[in-house]
């Protein structure tokens, strides 16, 4: 299942629309449309009423709103699909960034400004500010005369409204500028996704970050829960998993996992050649007894860790030198 999908559809009041009516619905049913100019903020929707239609027929989305309360106007720079240069143009084929100053009074009814949509902002959807970063991304995009190179912004230029916004929907060749804005919350919605998520993420190049709430573990310990249960990782400065050896400021040595990243504990590794004891700390080691799995024998470590066989004994020193656990 495409969460982001879904999460899109909850931004825009409960679903997608590519008729802008029923944009207008699904904001009003939500008690998110607004015709109150001194309310109107970055980020909302706006839906333009044409009276050649009896019904409001475009949509854009306002990423810049200067209200002056005492003047009773907004100066609104917006983006817009399917339009072109011209104000208020529903049908001229690409995505441009355009200004308005309009009035208060000038909003509402069948007045050209019908009204202002807000849509479902928040940790569950995306942010106003990941909405417009798409947005202002596509600016430029025109329109295809066919269903051909329809990623590319201006190759295969013609009037026949084929678009990629539209392949994403699912229909392609008719007005698009409320499935533009459908595609573009769709795409904040998934980079939010990936931005808020907590887990794994594989690098190019093969190396591994783990991202708490989206941001990355930098130059800490973190314990994460594995298949293998609660296990201890470390990341360098700019988030890379660490592995292999590791050692502190103290002296201390840990040894990280080459195939997984996690901390060895509690159990004897070997490196080299050499075999080396991961107390259940982490810490590996040294100039002490560690407990044999053989009846009755200690085995010794001595000052870099490393197992020496010729001193392993029955008979431990452990008042001098302790027992390792």
């Amino acid at each position: 299942m495409d969460n982001a999908h879904a999460k899109g559809k909850a931004l825009f009041w409960g679903d997608y629309f590519q008729y802008t009516p029923t944009g207008v619905s699904l904001a009003r049913k939500a008690g998110r449309y607004i015709t109150d100019g001194s309310k109107v903020r970055r980020g909302d929707l706006a839906f333009f009423y044409y009276d050649s239609l009896g019904r409001v027929g475009h949509v854009l989305a306002a990423y810049v709103v200067s209200v002056n309360h005492s003047r009773e106007t907004i100066h609104i720079k917006s983006i817009e699909g399917n339009t072109s240069g011209a104000a208020y143009d529903r049908n001229g084929g690409m995505v441009a960034a355009k200004e308005y100053t309009i009035c208060f009074n000038e909003i509402g009814g069948r007045n050209k400004w019908n009204g202002f949509a807000r849509p479902m902002y928040g940790d569950d959807t995306c942010y106003a500010d990941e909405l417009i970063e798409v947005l202002e991304a596509e600016i430029g995009y025109i329109e295809k005369e066919s269903n051909s190179q329809l990623d590319n912004k201006t190759a295969n230029a013609g009037n026949n409204n084929y678009t990629k916004y539209g392949k994403w929907y699912g229909c392609n060749g008719v007005a698009w500028c409320a499935q533009f804005q459908s595609w573009c919350g769709y795409m904040a919605c998934k980079r939010h996704m990936e931005r808020s998520k907590t887990g794994w993420e594989r690098q190019t190049d093969g190396s591994w970050r783990y991202r708490v709430n989206g941001v990355p573990v930098k130059n800490a310990w973190k314990e994460i829960n594995t298949v293998s249960g609660l296990q201890w990782f470390v990341f360098s400065g700019d988030g890379t998993m660490i592995t292999g050896w590791l050692g502190n400021e103290a002296g201390d040595w840990y040894y990280l996992n080459p195939d997984d990243g996690a901390m060895l504990a509690a159990q004897w590794f070997e490196v080299n050649g050499k075999w080396y004891y991961a107390t259940k700390s982490g810490q590996t080691a040294k100039n002490t007894y560690v407990k044999s799995t053989a009846p009755d024998l200690y085995c010794w470590v001595g000052a870099d860790g490393s197992w020496e066989p010729q001193r392993d004994t029955k008979t431990p020193d452990l008042m001098e030198y302790e027992l390792a656990e």
